[in-house]
């Protein structure tokens, strides 16, 4: 244990309550969790931290002076102006959250699920506090591991009983990838009504299952530019 000069403790919009000559008992025993009682020169238990679950606030820190936050929010101002407890308090910062050091796990995470509002947020948290950080990116979300999705753009050709003079108009039409056949002909049907069995759809005379994968390595192989036919039967009799 040491003592210090002085401590300071903020709760919320409460009046500052100010302590002198005050006794700061650390356990950090390997058998239990670290801890600093906080006792006045009254010896009266001013507060019991569990360090583990306290932040150590930088930017309100200084040669001397320690600000510590609870989980509860109180703010715990150690001042040792005669920098007798120099290595107790050393070990008991050691076992604080470092805010900058939980800003950039926070960024981290921002980056890689790609919030950049926080990113943005924390960015100029860090740089505030001029604090070095170093931290990975998710390799599997990468651009090259993982490209946005484009939308593949063909020609659609439509042929149908219904229409007397067929012609060899091409319509653009953007589909997106691991979309299948039978979700095109869910979608035909809605807009339409024509029903998904009077559908066929073609490439190159060679007819799409319902299976059918846009995007993927099923043959054949549709790419921007390719020519899509849909062919439309006649209802079938009831």
């Amino acid at each position: 244990e040491g003592k210090v000069s002085l401590v300071r403790i903020k709760d919320g919009s409460r009046p500052i309550k100010q302590y002198s000559d005050v006794t700061i008992q650390l356990n950090d025993q390997s058998s239990c969790e670290p801890t600093a009682r906080i006792i006045s020169s009254s010896s009266d238990e001013l507060d019991l931290l569990d360090l583990k679950k306290c932040k150590w606030k930088k930017g309100s820190s200084t040669t001397g002076v320690d600000a510590i936050e609870t989980p509860k929010g109180v703010l715990i101002v150690i001042i040792d102006k005669n920098q007798s407890c120099v290595e107790l308090l050393n070990r008991l910062r050691n076992y604080l959250i470092d805010d900058d050091l939980q800003n950039a796990e926070e960024l981290s995470k921002a980056i890689n699920a790609s919030n950049y509002t926080r990113v943005a947020q924390l960015t100029k948290l860090l740089a505030q506090s001029s604090a070095k950080i170093q931290f990975t990116i998710d390799p599997h979300i990468t651009n090259e591991q993982k490209p946005i999705a484009k939308p593949i753009k063909l020609k659609l050709t439509i042929e149908s009983h219904l229409i007397e003079h067929c012609t060899n108009e091409k319509f653009d039409i953007s589909i997106m990838p691991n979309t299948v056949i039978a979700d095109l002909k869910r979608l035909i049907q809605k807009e339409t009504k024509v029903e998904p069995e009077q559908q066929s759809f073609y490439c190159d005379r060679e007819i799409l299952d319902d299976n059918y994968v846009f995007g993927a390595q099923n043959r054949p192989i549709l790419m921007d530019g390719s020519v899509l036919t849909l062919y439309i039967t006649k209802p079938q009799k009831q």
